[in-house]
């Protein structure tokens, strides 16, 4: 296989695990809103609990349909020959695996971040410390979301900075 079989095959992998982590997240999504409105005095209207399921599930969905697309365009745009070997070297082996991690966490933090919004808002109506730890499980997922596109987007930066730290 070629490389860039090889990365649409990732890629569709991805999409995959996409959905069927939305798949999975739906009962939990839906628990979240109850929460939020059991939590909440009940002054959170339902179509703001529906709404954001709603939000996650195309969200979701809409990354996945990308990545497909993404996917199908990258292969469509197949260049090399066919007696090409394919092989990757190291340098673009561990791209695509910090593309792939980032991906990973990106997804994970998508995923986490309705229910780290509904616990803020709950912390919001109770007194003491627990709206800061809210606030900064907010920023938490916020910056893992930055990390993950950081290492979608610039993997061949990431190669370079982890060689200047092995060399010293």
């Amino acid at each position: 296989m070629t490389r860039k079989e090889t990365t649409g095959i990732a890629l569709k992998c991805f999409a995959i695990y996409l959905v069927a982590q939305m798949i999975i997240a739906l009962p939990a999504l839906v628990g979240i809103s109850l929460k939020l409105g059991y939590f909440g005095n009940h002054d959170v209207s339902a179509f703001f609990m529906v709404s954001l399921c709603f939000l996650t599930v195309v969200a979701s969905l809409l990354c996945a349909f990308l990545l497909w697309k993404v996917t199908n365009s990258l292969m469509e745009k197949e260049t090399t020959p066919e007696s090409a070997k394919g092989e990757l070297s190291v340098d673009e082996t561990m791209k695509l695996i910090l593309a792939c991690m980032g991906i990973y966490f990106a997804i994970n933090a998508v995923i986490a971040f309705p229910q780290v919004f509904v616990n803020f808002k709950i912390a919001q109506n109770t007194a003491g410390q627990q709206s800061y730890v809210s606030a900064s499980s907010i920023v938490s997922v916020v910056l893992q979301l930055v990390f993950g596109c950081l290492l979608v987007a610039k993997p061949a930066k990431w190669v370079k900075m982890i060689r200047s730290i092995k060399e010293k």
